[in-house]
């Protein structure tokens, strides 16, 4: 049995309500820029290439910035802001208005059609995908091949498909290059997936929700490139829960006609990444320096653009140290105080530098209690902390207060004096694919072609949460990015000029808290052996299911397949219309 089906995807804009904006100051040989760079240390280099400097000879400050969402992985106004200030020999400010925002800052990756054929035994057994990524490169080649190729690749973790063939293909037009947006490349793959997953259960007389417990890959399975396996996966309690919530047994093809209102419920899996190795190189630092009153310097690079990291990355470091939140000091701002670090992508945040943060944290308690063991005259192994006091485990009387030996490595008079900093590098080979369930709710208008979300549930699987809320707070927002690209958003372009003809808000429509539907994010905790206190990603995957399990809710709802997004009312009546007149 064979599925195949073209599916058409829109832009999307990234809609940071913070400006493109850059200050650039060209002193004394050196160039420092101000950005709202997602990369710090490879804007450094390279703006170094283009003004055929060293490395050394530019500095990065990123400030906490106010967008992000992918347009700050590439450069946008800091190299035309170094380039006036080399010029000027004085420090320039360039900043977009809302309009040039538009038109000038590179947009989601535009993988702009998906060809896909799917094949199964009449069991269900998937044994063939077949697939086709066309990009829409625009002028300049940017992240569309890349993108196409994420596409492809993120097709390989969640199903046990036994033989797959994949092309991708860029072509050059006159439009705005695609750069990268939450969920670069697998939320386009994702729509087609999903939707021909649920035509082809129909066919075979299977519940969506069985199949995808049935024949996702298991542990141990390989995953994204040849050497990566999955390390952990929660998908099966995903979709139970998901479907005891959303009443999946009650609603899915039993719900009642209310008038002109048909209601429907759809379902939608995925498996995405922690960071993206081995496609890339996940080098990352982490340094602690302490201070004489106990407290200390958490100094790493990590994009600092409203996500939530900094929380997660000071909680481990307190964790495993011992230490209160508030005594840890988070520096991350400026790549002449940071260690090396790729930046800001790949859902990398919390796995990949929570790793080299855990490590240096680890290595710092270590020295913290050899050096509490020579002033107490014991093993290091027979020493433990609680309430920051290190005492003998068998003999809680003789001990030394923490921040008593913090000052002491600092103000030593016998000539010991150490101050503690201590530095980890790590280069996860791992990737801890996340898993996750979508379900969605919704009344169409079979006389408007209006849909209405009743509810959205996002469960995943995130293996440990460092701070829940943070992560239900990504999940959340997330919905909300993957419903303006299910329903609304869509960038129009004079085809003749390039020209971004919606460059702005009172055009280009992006979902508000007014459109957001009852909505819930679960969070599904089994833990993952190769992540800091099992922690896997959350920060791309909330907007990768809406499109897929809206669609597959509206078929259940109407019965059309749709398979172009944004799914607007204009499309859903014509098809409504079309099914009715066959």
């Amino acid at each position: 049995m064979i599925v195949s089906g073209v599916f058409q995807l829109s832009k999307q804009v990234q809609a940071g309500l913070e400006n493109a904006c850059a200050v650039a100051d060209y002193n004394g040989g050196r160039l420092t820029v101000w950005s709202q760079i997602q990369l710090p240390h490879m804007a450094k280099r390279m703006l170094a290439q283009i003004f055929e400097l060293s490395e050394s000879e530019v500095r990065i400050i990123q400030p906490y910035a106010g967008c992000g969402f992918g347009a700050g992985t590439d450069l946008c106004t800091e190299h035309l802001a170094a380039a006036l200030a080399i010029k000027a020999g004085l420090p320039v400010k360039l900043k977009f208005y809302r309009n040039e925002d538009f038109s000038n800052r590179f947009t989601r990756e535009h993988v702009q059609r998906v060809d896909m054929k799917l094949g199964f035994l009449k069991d269900g057994t998937p044994k063939a995908c077949q697939a086709r990524y066309t990009g829409n490169a625009g002028g300049y080649m940017a992240k569309a091949a890349s993108g196409c190729a994420v596409a492809l690749a993120s097709n390989l973790t969640p199903y046990a498909f036994e033989s797959m063939y994949q092309e991708i293909e860029a072509r050059y037009t006159n439009l705005l290059p695609g750069g990268a947006m939450r969920g670069f490349g697998g939320i386009q793959s994702s729509f087609a997936r999903e939707i021909l997953l649920d035509e082809a259960c129909e066919i075979i007389g299977m519940d969506p929700i069985e199949f995808r417990k049935k024949f996702h890959r298991q542990v141990g399975d390989a995953a994204w490139f040849p050497g990566s396996h999955i390390s952990s996966c929660g998908l099966d309690e995903c979709l139970d829960i998901g479907a005891e919530k959303i009443g999946w047994k009650d609603k899915w093809r039993k719900m009642p006609a209310e008038g002109s209102i048909r209601r429907g419920v759809g379902v939608a899996s995925m498996a995405w990444l922690s960071g993206a190795q081995p496609m890339l190189l996940e080098h990352t630092n982490a340094t602690l320096k302490f201070n004489a009153d106990g407290g200390c310097s958490l100094i790493v690079c990590l994009g600092n653009i409203g996500q939530g990291v900094g929380t997660a990355l000071t909680q481990i470091a307190a964790e495993i140290l011992g230490l209160g939140f508030d005594d840890i000091h988070l520096v991350c701002q400026d790549t002449d105080v940071t260690g090396f670090d790729i930046g800001t992508h790949a859902s990398r945040g919390c796995y990949c530098i929570g790793q080299a943060v855990q490590k240096a944290s680890l290595k710092a308690k270590h020295l913290i209690f050899e050096r509490a063991a020579k002033k107490l005259g014991v093993a290091v192994a027979s020493l433990e902390m609680k309430d920051k006091r290190i005492f003998v485990k068998t003999d809680p009387e003789k001990g030394i207060a923490y921040r008593k030996l913090a000052e002491d490595l600092i103000y030593n008079f016998e000539g010991d004096c150490q101050q503690l900093v201590v530095h980890a590098t790590a280069e996860p080979s791992d990737f801890a694919p996340p898993w996750q369930a979508g379900f969605a709710e919704v009344a169409v208008d079979i006389e408007t072609g209006e849909v209405e979300i009743a509810k959205w549930l996002t469960v995943h699987d995130v293996g440990k949460a460092i701070n829940p809320t943070i992560v239900e707070g990504q999940l959340e927002g997330g919905t909300m990015q993957g419903i303006g690209f299910s329903l609304y958003e869509d960038p129009v372009y004079n085809e003749q000029t390039g020209v971004c003809m919606t460059d702005g808000f009172d055009k280009y429509k992006i979902p508000t808290t007014l459109d957001m539907p009852d909505h819930e994010a679960i969070l599904v905790e089994l833990g993952d052996p190769t992540g800091p206190f099992g922690a896997k990603s959350a920060g791309e995957s909330g907007n990768f299911l809406q499109a897929p399990a809206i669609a597959n809710a509206i078929y259940d709802a109407v019965g059309i397949r749709l398979r172009e997004v944004p799914m607007t009312p204009e499309k859903i009546l014509a098809a409504i219309q079309e099914k009715n007149n066959q």
